[in-house]
């Protein structure tokens, strides 16, 4: 018996929804803080998930949330501990008022992705469009766009290289840098992407709407 099968053998599945305190079922974003806390961005607020109880947060509401398209709850923990949320309206966590702090004044509009880079940026796709904040005070970084498409839908960071996926099939590289763009190439013409991610080896996966995985080198 090989160790794949040991573990696979000993693997429990446990699951948690309203009835354990999930204030609701749909999560549509998860991340785990520096304190290994859990976090869960559901239909119905923010949720922290400590391993024995869990604790709801409700975030500042725009009005026009509902009817956005695309507009689906967004949870992302940087490094330094922060914690980002999209749950009607763009937040950072205030660990010392355990609230989440709206950032309505710097900037407005749907979230569909967050990205920290290791220069103190997070870089937040807003509308199509990725913008700069600064990791700690969450203010709108005074720089020139280095994206320009307006059809932004997902980012991922890692090895140097930042993978940019468009609502149209597109895949933007850029050097993280200086956002020198490396390449760019349209995969598959008017299909969505979903979700990408830079691999070790140098690659970029990507998912498409309605149903297709690549591997673009």
């Amino acid at each position: 018996m090989n160790l794949l099968t040991i573990l696979m053998s000993v693997i429990t599945c446990s699951q948690l929804t309203m009835r354990e305190g999930l204030s609701q079922n749909s999560v549509f974003s998860i991340a785990q803080d520096n304190d290994r806390n859990m976090w869960f961005a559901t239909y119905d607020g923010i949720n922290r998930y400590d391993g024995y109880n869990f604790t709801l947060y409700r975030t500042e509401k725009d009005p026009n949330f509902a009817h956005e398209a695309g507009a689906d709850q967004r949870i992302y923990a940087d490094s330094k501990g922060g914690l980002w949320a999209y749950d009607g309206g763009l937040s950072k966590y205030d660990s010392k008022q355990d609230k989440f702090i709206p950032l309505h004044d710097k900037v407005s509009g749907v979230v569909t992705a967050f990205q920290e880079l290791p220069q103190g940026i997070m870089l937040v796709v807003l509308d199509g469009e990725i913008i700069q904040l600064d990791i700690n005070t969450g203010s709108r970084l005074d720089v020139e766009p280095f994206y320009r498409g307006g059809e932004a839908l997902t980012i991922h960071s890692d090895h140097g290289i930042l993978a940019v996926g468009t609502t149209t099939g597109d895949i933007l590289i850029y050097n993280t840098d200086n956002f020198a763009l490396i390449s760019s190439k349209t995969i598959y013409e008017q299909s969505q992407i979903k979700d990408i991610v830079v691999s070790a080896n140098d690659q970029v996966w990507v998912s498409f709407r309605p149903s297709s995985l690549i591997r673009y080198n």
